[in-house]
């Protein structure tokens, strides 16, 4: 029960940050030049209990069906990376092809991921925030 009220409460605040994100963004953008990517990062491991495992499962099912349904009328096509694919290595790879259609003009990124005390934890590692946020 616990683990349910814990992913209904994780699935409002994402319902709520979608719809409380700006329709517009800092300069004149229409729906018709905006992208989303969603990139939902393995949420549970091997080591974890059945029911973890499940949990997290959930989550992310849950966080790509939100974003599909809450977003849908603001952008022009999203994108879902997910399991295997959503490494720290794909992530300016899909960001570069995203933004190599020359008719998009914004992209917008929901990150779902383990957020680690000073790392991020990628499908296939964890990364220090001052790693994860440099170009290399």
């Amino acid at each position: 029960m616990k683990l349910l009220a814990r992913f209904a409460s994780i699935l409002s605040l994402a319902l709520v940050a979608a719809f409380a994100a700006p329709v517009r963004s800092q300069g004149t953008c229409s729906v018709s030049q905006r992208d989303l990517i969603v990139y939902i990062a393995n949420l549970d491991t091997p080591s974890q209990s059945w029911i973890q495992r499940q949990f997290y499962n959930l989550v992310e099912f849950g966080a790509e069906t939100a974003a599909r349904t809450a977003c849908a009328l603001n952008y022009r096509a999203i994108h879902v990376v997910k399991g295997s694919s959503a490494t720290r290595a794909n992530l300016p790879v899909t960001l570069n092809n995203v933004a190599a259609n020359s008719g998009v003009v914004a992209i917008d990124l929901f990150f779902i991921t383990h957020g680690l005390s000073g790392s991020v934890k990628f499908s296939d590692s964890t990364v220090s925030m001052t790693t994860c946020s440099s170009r290399s």
